[in-house]
């Protein structure tokens, strides 16, 4: 069987819709960028003497996530999705999970999904 381009698949997760995920695999500290409808996420993993969170800032026209003390080979990360902005009127949300596969090399599977909610 096979499917051709006309076949919609949709995800739904409570009253919200997957818009899109995926996983990255990354050795070192540069920067994943992921652009959703224009809009510019920067995720970039960091490491200080605090535990494991997250920060985010506005700039540039992106919006920076700051990913800090994620070193755990079991992975940690924010799977509760947090609203980071409107989309046609509808809030966009985002998950994050960071497995540290080898902390000498900083290499990471980093997973992501972006969820869109109901229209205000």
């Amino acid at each position: 069987m096979s499917l051709n381009s006309s076949v919609h698949v949709a995800i739904h997760v409570g009253k919200l819709e997957l818009l899109t995920c995926g996983v990255v695999h990354l050795e070192g500290t540069d920067p994943i960028t992921v652009t959703v409808a224009n809009l510019k996420f920067i995720f970039h993993f960091k490491s200080d003497d605090e535990g494991p969170r997250y920060t985010g800032t506005f700039k540039e026209g992106a919006l920076y996530l700051d990913l800090f003390n994620h070193k755990n080979p079991l992975g940690e990360g924010k799977l509760t999705p947090f609203e980071v902005a409107q989309v046609g009127g509808r809030p966009l949300s985002i998950t994050y999970y960071a497995s540290t596969v080898n902390a000498d090399t900083s290499a990471r599977r980093f997973e992501y999904a972006f969820y869109l909610g109901a229209s205000k």
